[in-house]
């Protein structure tokens, strides 16, 4: 179960365990998922969309319960929702899964990014979806440029310097 912690929109989502299963609401929508992995994820309600900082592995093995949080999110969506990845380990499936909610933030007029990438995920990014997911170094600089429709920040501002 889901805890609820700070503000009326902040919420953990517990690690799921091998087997285990995590239920929690997003905008009123509960949203249960059930698989192996070890991922944790926390869920921040902002003006015009969410932020949804994952700690842990976004994997093969966590990518359903990733997933499944981040489409919860985004029908949630006004404008914007930012995936803060600052220490995660992301694998090809965990990236895909990334770039297809892009793409579906694109198509429901959503501005999706990434914030504290690591250097491999940025390299993966850049090669795979040159085009592609904005990237940023903090959460506070995507929302910024997330939220700023005339915004010049560079998508991946975050990664260099």
């Amino acid at each position: 179960m889901a805890e609820q912690r700070g503000a009326p929109w902040e919420f953990v989502v517990p690690p799921c365990e091998v087997f285990g299963s995590v239920v929690f609401e997003v905008g009123g929508v509960r949203v249960g998922i059930a698989g192996p992995g070890r991922l944790a994820a926390t869920v921040r309600h902002r003006p015009g969309g969410f932020t949804v900082a994952f700690r842990g592995d976004l994997d093969s093995a966590a990518e359903p319960m990733a997933r499944a949080l981040l489409w919860a999110c985004l029908n949630e969506c006004a404008s914007a929702l930012v995936v803060d990845l600052t220490g995660v380990f992301v694998d090809v499936r965990g990236f895909t899964a990334l770039h297809l909610l892009w793409r579906a933030g694109r198509e429901r007029c959503v501005r999706v990014a990434l914030a504290g990438c690591s250097h491999v995920l940025d390299r993966m990014a850049t090669i795979l979806t040159p085009q592609g997911i904005p990237r940023f170094r903090t959460v506070g600089v995507a929302w910024q440029a997330v939220t700023d429709f005339e915004s010049t920040a560079p998508p991946s501002a975050a990664i260099g310097g």
